[in-house]
């Protein structure tokens, strides 16, 4: 699209009151032109279909940080693609896993199933 601008300066001391150009770029709509914009014409040569590939589908992930067990993040989580759940202790630690109100490998892997269920 080639868009032919007509202007004026906002210095009215400037010789240049008004101007004219043409841009292939230049976009008429938008309002930094501060003037009128006529389109000159309009011819579409190539549609960016031919171009590009439709966009993959979207993905999601949740991150359930050093969290203790709760099996009330399952209902948060189960329609994410991906499931990052940290865990601090193995399941030997279970004990002060609690006491910290930490969760441990073993529960972490427990959500990652309820969540597919």
């Amino acid at each position: 699209m080639r868009a032919i601008c007509l202007a004026s300066t906002k210095n009215a001391s400037s010789s240049k009151k008004n101007w004219l150009t043409t841009s292939p770029f230049l976009n008429p709509l938008d309002a930094k032109n501060e003037g009128r914009c006529l389109v000159e014409s309009v011819k579409l040569l190539y549609s960016f279909e031919e171009y590009t590939l439709p966009a993959p589908p979207p993905h999601s992930y949740a991150y359930c940080s050093d969290t203790r067990y709760d099996e009330r993040i399952v209902d948060y989580v189960k329609r994410v693609d991906v499931l990052y759940h940290e865990a601090t202790f193995q399941e030997d630690l279970a004990h002060q896993a609690a006491e910290r109100f930490h969760a441990t490998a073993r529960q972490a892997a427990m959500i990652a199933q309820k969540k597919h269920k």
